[in-house]
């Protein structure tokens, strides 16, 4: 039977004597050997990092760097109460904390049990995590500890982990499929968890660590195959946060990894269905405690115990409505009651980063940049964005000049929003009768 904690303190309580290794890391020279933390002492790690903090009034930024230090400590502070808004270790650009956020009333406490560390009735802090961005200006999406712990029980029902695996932590802990599936999630159900050594141990750290375990977006799937990088302990690949390539799937189960894709949201604390014993990858089964339903126009809507609060300061009824989750993206429910995304409902490409792009702005600020108005970006079969432009070009510009300006254009933005190719058509781009782009008509290889 599965284990499903409905408090974070009710799982860090489990790990009290348990002498399995939890952490493996390597702070050092990388020639040095890993060092391991085993789950009795990450256990006295927070309870002590608990003893010292305080409890403040407004979440706190809480920048992540895969230490053992750094875990430590975000434990303790969600126990004790705090709410952390989640930062890359380096920082996000734009990304900070939202002012007018209050922080929940917290009841007056019952005095601590004798066998408990933390007072019964209060309540634990909240994780803020920001989207991947639909727009430029992500949104910050709350989650209680209750919502992660249940992704995490979503995940080990249909993909489960357990002491006998090493689950590699390669994707960064700030966003939320990397929180659940490269750590939490392992440290749920008895893995240990092989903190990656940064970008420039990238693919050394197979040998390394040895892996049986490790979640990716598809753009870091089809690198470590092309780079022959993946060790023969690995045996599962969780692929999440946009669709992965036919021919990466096919070599990845040539070698014998056993690959399941899932489908989730920020908002919904990750997956809520993945691929599950199928023969068709993009068959997802749903996750327990999901429940799914297709709107007569095809968007998908999901009830999960996993659901967040709420945006932070953001429009949360715009897509939370009675409990059930608007997702925006488009798709159907087989007869097996698998469920097939098949798109977005908005303009919005889901690059192979994981990234997503709101189109309507970031085809508006090219028309800026390019004085050019007759242009649209689509996304690739390799899931980078490709620039049209259509004939005749404005007075005075010429390819060359606009070549300049896209390259101008891309420093302002992070590497995988950026334009990868320009196609320049002969003729205006294909337009409805209102105007728009038929963008369906414009295919980037």
């Amino acid at each position: 039977m599965i284990n499903l904690f409905p408090t974070l303190w009710s799982l860090v309580k489990t790990w009290k004597n348990n002498n399995n290794t939890a952490l493996i890391y390597s702070e050092n020279d990388p020639e040095d050997p890993a060092e391991k933390l085993s789950y009795g002492e990450l256990f006295e790690m927070v309870v002590e990092k608990a003893k010292s903090l305080e409890k403040e009034s407004l979440p706190i930024e809480f920048t992540f760097a895969k230490t053992p230090e750094c875990i430590s400590s975000l434990f303790a502070n969600l126990l004790i109460g705090n709410d952390l808004l989640l930062l890359e270790d380096e920082g996000p650009e734009n990304k900070s904390l939202p002012a007018g956020f209050e922080k929940k009333e917290v009841p007056a406490s019952d005095p601590p049990l004798p066998d408990e560390l933390f007072a019964a009735g209060v309540f634990e802090g909240r994780a803020l995590f920001f989207t991947s961005g639909t727009t430029f200006a992500s949104k910050a999406v709350i989650l209680t500890t209750r919502s992660l712990l249940r992704a995490c029980y979503n995940g080990q029902s249909l993909s489960p982990c357990g002491e006998k695996d090493v689950l590699l932590s390669l994707l960064p802990l700030s966003h939320v499929f990397g929180f659940i599936c490269a750590l939490l999630w392992g440290l749920c159900y008895g893995a240990a968890v092989a903190l990656s050594r940064g970008a420039r141990n990238f693919f050394n750290d197979f040998s390394f660590f040895k892996p049986t375990i490790v979640s990716v977006v598809p753009a870091m799937a089809e690198v470590l195959v092309k780079a022959g990088s993946l060790n023969h302990d690995l045996r599962l690949m969780i692929i999440g946060a946009a669709a992965a390539r036919e021919e990466v799937l096919e070599k990845l189960a040539q070698m014998g990894i056993e690959v399941h894709l899932g489908y989730g949201l920020t908002e919904t604390a990750s997956g809520i269905a993945l691929h599950h014993d199928d023969k068709d990858p993009l068959a997802l089964t749903p996750c327990p405690d999901c429940e799914f339903s297709i709107t007569e126009d095809g968007e998908i809507l999901v009830r999960t115990e996993s659901m967040m609060d709420g945006y932070l300061n953001g429009d949360t009824e715009s897509v939370l409505k009675d409990g059930c989750l608007h997702t925006g993206d488009l798709g159907f429910i087989d007869e097996r009651g698998c469920i097939h995304v098949t798109g977005r409902k908005k303009d919005v490409l889901v690059l192979s980063s994981g990234t997503k792009v709101f189109l309507p702005e970031y085809e508006k600020a090219l028309r800026e940049a390019l004085s050019v108005e007759d242009l649209a970006a689509v996304q690739s079969g390799r899931g980078k964005i490709v620039l049209f432009i259509g004939h005749p070009l404005p007075g005075g510009l010429s390819k060359d000049m606009l070549k300049k300006r896209v390259e101008e254009f891309n420093q302002t933005l992070q590497r995988d929003r950026q334009v990868s190719d320009i196609v320049f058509k002969p003729e205006p781009l294909p337009k409805t009768k209102t105007g728009k782009v038929m963008r369906y008509l414009l295919i980037a290889k």
